[in-house]
């Protein structure tokens, strides 16, 4: 009966906090708290950055609601093109949405790419737990170093060298992509106060994640 109460809870704290991210406008009309909440939004929605469970592979893109989009290269970078598009369009208060595919990383190592809002739904599933507003929203706990390595599940490794690379390991849905690739350690990462770090393991990376989550 415990265990049952437990699933419970947490499906119930798993549907409010979607139900919670589905509001499709940030209030704020100043462009600095509006990029903030946007950033954070978006983070939440995939668990990501300080307050998740899992950080995104950059770059990433995004669109706004007159159908720009924007190429960032890091949280902060987010930010900023968040940022630029409010000050130009001060009235609008729809928030940016991912444009898929994304991918994030594990503090494992591994790598999923995310085709669309409902995979990004599954993905919530893997680690229901709420997500971390309070401590360093809008940013991310570490960000992955170009150059690195991905192994696929056939063994291949693929060096992954920028962004070109980034967008052939994610591919296009139904067509050919990385199947579930793993970094190959070590691997370099920025953490969220600038250092570069090189880890020599998934438990190194899990540590460094779980750190930054408390």
């Amino acid at each position: 009966m415990i265990k049952l109460l437990k699933f419970s809870f947490a499906f119930v704290l798993f549907t409010m906090i979607f139900v919670a991210c589905s509001k499709e406008e940030i209030s704020s009309t100043d462009a600095d708290e509006f990029a903030e909440a946007a950033t954070t939004d978006l983070q939440e929605r995939s668990n990501t950055g300080h307050g998740g469970c899992f950080e995104l592979v950059f770059p990433i893109e995004i669109k706004f609601a007159d159908g720009s989009t924007a190429t960032a290269d890091s949280a902060g970078g987010i930010k900023a093109a968040i940022k630029t598009w409010k000050q130009a369009n001060p009235d609008n208060k729809t928030r940016p949405s991912f444009v898929f595919p994304i991918s994030v990383v594990k503090g494992d190592g591994t790598i999923v790419v995310i085709d669309d809002q409902d995979e990004l739904k599954a993905l919530w599933k893997e680690c229901p737990r709420h997500f971390g507003k309070g401590h360093g929203k809008g940013m991310h706990c570490f960000k992955l170093n170009f150059p690195f390595t991905i192994k696929t599940a056939n063994g291949t490794e693929v060096v992954i060298t920028g962004p070109e690379d980034i967008k052939k390991m994610r591919g296009q849905k139904g067509q050919p992509r990385a199947q579930k690739p793993e970094l190959k350690f070590p691997v370099s990462i920025t953490l969220k106060d600038g250092e570069v770090k090189s880890v020599a393991s998934k438990e190194e990376l899990q540590a460094i994640k779980d750190a930054c989550k408390g």
